[in-house]
């Protein structure tokens, strides 16, 4: 939904400056830090392997399906289709979804709301430490990189 209101013709945004930026990139960073703060290596033993299964749906199912789904109808090539079906760490919304509800949750007490957190932090560090470690040989394999000539071919550098 957020893409499609972006890209409305003639919506235009409010331009974000330095400050605006260094200002989100600080409450992007305490966001995880508080998150990982409250994880402990007692909250994650028992929600390794079910986390790691849900992290193979997420990466062998999931973003595929969602990429096959958006890509219909488009002329977007077949490897870049891959490309994209492969890349989907998770992240800000992630983390911003489970600590804003894991705490209500708990406090309502909803069965296994205290082990919303440490599966997020989990998801998140694995499918960002997997797409961080595969980014460049899968965009090679599939023949969607640009080298740095391509992107300045015309420049001279000397």
């Amino acid at each position: 939904m957020g893409l499609l209101v972006a890209n409305l013709p003639g919506l235009v945004g409010p331009e974000r400056g330095p400050v605006s930026e260094m200002v989100l990139q600080l409450m992007l960073g305490l966001l995880f830090v508080s998150i990982s703060s409250t994880v402990t290596p007692a909250s994650l033993h028992h929600v390794v392997l079910p986390t790691l299964g849900l992290v193979a749906v997420l990466v062998l199912v999931t973003r595929p399906l969602a990429t096959w789904l958006a890509a219909l109808g488009t002329d977007l090539p077949g490897n870049e289709r891959g490309f994209l079906a492969w890349m989907a760490p998770r992240g800000i919304v992630a983390a911003a979804s489970a600590s804003t509800f894991s705490v209500g949750l708990t406090a309502a007490g909803i069965g296994g709301a205290s082990k919303i957190l440490p599966v997020t932090f989990l998801v998140i560090a694995s499918t960002v430490a997997l797409y961080g470690l595969t980014a460049v040989p899968v965009a090679r394999r599939l023949r969607v990189t640009r080298t740095g000539t391509d992107e300045h071919h015309n420049e001279n550098p000397h």
